[in-house]
């Protein structure tokens, strides 16, 4: 994000890029360095974070509908208006959507983690609010992220092999992609998948267009210039930082993802399976929404945290398992 402040012209550029970058680091260093070691420094297992996360959200979520009971702007069926049509307290539908899909994060967790399977019973009950709220990212994410968390042991073995040989994989996928482009109307598969994306791939190409040289592929256009709503958070990365922030964020994410997997290769649990999926399915969710990191949300602070927390365990494990001790109990791999 830095190559970002090559673009500034005046301090206040300067300013306002650092803060964001500033941002950035805040994250990272409370879910990467200060959580984990807290954590570890004070022995508390992984569920009590979870809890943390469980009942904040079935709380805030409760409030704002029961609040929300005496707006009527916030409960509107209006057939015209799908987008719109139950908002609740939430600024969007849209936000609501990406809480509840948290919501069926944490619940799912709680479960694997060893608690009680009432807590499961919040699942419906967020599934509801996502076919409410009218968001149709957080319904399919939450169903494949489903679907990935079944077939886990699977699936995880053959992503492991990818990241693995990437040389091998990423070229025969290359040429299946290339094969089935050449086979099909590209015009109409282009239409189609932007009516599906409520016409989001004509808003992208038109900021892509705004690229005014080279200079600006490479490096980008800088952070001041990504104010508008991409709902990709790809291209935002790619707009403030072009391509080669791009390839650097992708390492980064490609690079945790391998060491999530090669983790529960090694010490399988489905607690750490279902935070693999998350990460999965907030990749994926950021195709159509800014969500990856970002400190407005709860669901990009715990699966860093998470994923953070589950690192530092594999320090853990390792340092005992080199001193001849004990497992930790409060390990994510080991639950």
């Amino acid at each position: 994000m830095c190559l970002g402040l090559t673009n500034s012209t005046s301090i206040g550029d300067i300013v306002s890029m650092g803060m964001t970058i500033f941002s950035y680091i805040m994250l990272f260093g409370f879910s990467i360095v200060l959580l984990p070691n807290y954590v570890s420094y004070k022995k508390m297992k992984y569920a009590e974070i979870v809890r943390i996360f469980y009942f904040a959200l079935l709380f805030s979520i409760g409030v704002s509908i029961l609040a929300g009971l005496g707006d009527p702007e916030s409960f509107h069926l209006d057939p015209y208006s799908l987008r719109n049509r139950y908002m609740a307290y939430f600024q969007h539908p849209n936000s609501l959507g990406l809480y509840a899909f948290l919501g069926s994060v944490v619940s799912i967790i709680m479960q694997s983690v060893g608690r009680s399977r009432l807590y499961l019973l919040a699942v419906p009950f967020y599934l509801t609010l996502i076919v409410m709220s009218g968001s149709r990212t957080a319904l399919y994410t939450v169903i494949v992220m489903l679907v990935i968390f079944m077939f886990k042991r699977i699936l995880y073995l053959g992503m492991l092999q990818v990241l693995k040989y990437p040389y091998v994989f990423f070229p025969m996928l290359a040429c299946l992609l290339f094969g089935i482009l050449a086979t099909v109307d590209r015009a109409m598969l282009l239409d189609a998948v932007d009516k599906a994306l409520s016409n989001r791939i004509s808003v992208w190409s038109d900021l892509l267009d705004r690229n005014e040289s080279l200079l600006h592929f490479i490096i980008g256009q800088g952070t001041l210039k990504t104010d508008e709503i991409m709902d990709n958070y790809y291209l935002v990365v790619m707009t403030s930082t072009g391509f080669l922030g791009l390839a650097m964020f992708v390492f980064m994410l490609m690079n945790t993802f391998y060491g999530l997997l090669k983790q529960f290769n090694e010490t399988p649990s489905k607690t750490l399976g279902m935070i693999i999926a998350m990460m999965i399915a907030l990749a994926l969710y950021s195709f159509t929404e800014s969500v990856m990191f970002t400190l407005g949300n709860a669901a990009s602070i715990f699966l860093w945290s998470s994923v953070g927390i589950c690192f530092q365990d594999v320090r853990i494990i390792r340092r005992t398992q080199e001193s001849g001790g004990a497992q930790p109990p409060y390990a994510i791999t080991v639950t």
